[in-house]
């Protein structure tokens, strides 16, 4: 067996999907996917209004979809409001852990696409290594120095799925020998990489929950941690906490983690 044949074995167990496909990077995954349910007869693109990301709505609009954006508890998708846009013609693109801070609940909206034919994919790049990762018709997910499928050379992507006709529909890229065992380096210690993360983000959830700090979902899983603030000096209370501990942050409102004012401490980048 060759490298990327072992590559794609392990993803695929990962996943829980037969086929894999190595592309350039996550964004293609994402075109490629929207563009083989647009082939399908899927014209509405749902999406949540928060916690995905930035190329979500602008490949469904150059495509010609329309764009429905899903009202969210800070990007976590309740079933009830997925319910009221489903119909055959939809796909539902969801990142499986908006904002690196919660999963979704992929069984019961997995249930809910099922029953109108909505073609359901799962964008796993924070959930890869969880069951949250296995459920859609397609999974797909990026590689990155700052995701958790960790690699130091830029970006690389995959995409899985059962069905062998959606293969002619994905352009496979080809990397390098280096690159390839990188990305296979990153496939089988995902899991030490995950236990690494969780080791780094329980105690800033403890620390930050002693200082009084409203965090975000501080019981489900997650690889950030992000902490609501009323004013200034809340801000600058846990911005001073992360310079000290060395912890990268990012300022919301943010599209991409949530749209409240909050700072996401970015676990997943160490």
């Amino acid at each position: 067996m060759n490298l990327i044949d072992e590559i794609k074995q392990d993803i695929s167990k990962l996943v829980q999907k037969k086929q894999v496909v190595l592309v350039k990077r996550g964004n293609d995954a994402i075109q490629q996917s929207l563009q083989l349910a647009h082939l399908l007869g899927k014209r509405k693109l749902l999406i949540c209004d928060q916690g995905g990301w930035l190329t979500y709505p602008t490949y469904g609009k150059d495509m010609g979809f329309e764009i429905v954006v899903m009202k969210t508890d800070h990007g976590v998708l309740s079933p009830q409001e997925l319910q009221k846009h489903l119909d055959e013609k939809s796909v539902l693109l969801i990142n499986s852990l908006p904002g690196y801070i919660s999963p979704q609940d992929m069984g019961i909206l997995e249930q809910n696409c099922k029953r109108k034919n909505c073609f359901l994919i799962n964008d796993a790049a924070g959930s890869i290594g969880t069951v949250h990762a296995q459920i859609g018709n397609i999974i797909l997910a990026s590689f990155g120095s700052d995701k958790p499928l960790k690699i130091g050379f830029g970006k690389a992507g995959f995409i899985a799925c059962d069905d062998d006709t959606f293969l002619d529909h994905f352009i496979p890229f080809s990397f390098s020998e280096k690159e390839l065992q990188e990305i296979k380096n990153a496939v089988k210690g995902l899991q030490d990489r995950l236990r690494f993360l969780q080791q780094k983000r329980i105690p800033v959830i403890k620390e930050l929950q002693e200082k009084n700090k409203k965090i975000l979902f501080p019981t489900r899983y997650g690889i950030n941690v992000i902490i609501l603030f009323e004013n200034e000096k809340e801000k600058k209370e846990i911005i001073t906490y992360c310079e000290k501990n060395h912890l990268e942050y990012t300022l919301c409102p943010r599209e991409i983690r949530v749209l409240d004012n909050a700072v996401s401490v970015e676990i997943k980048r160490l």
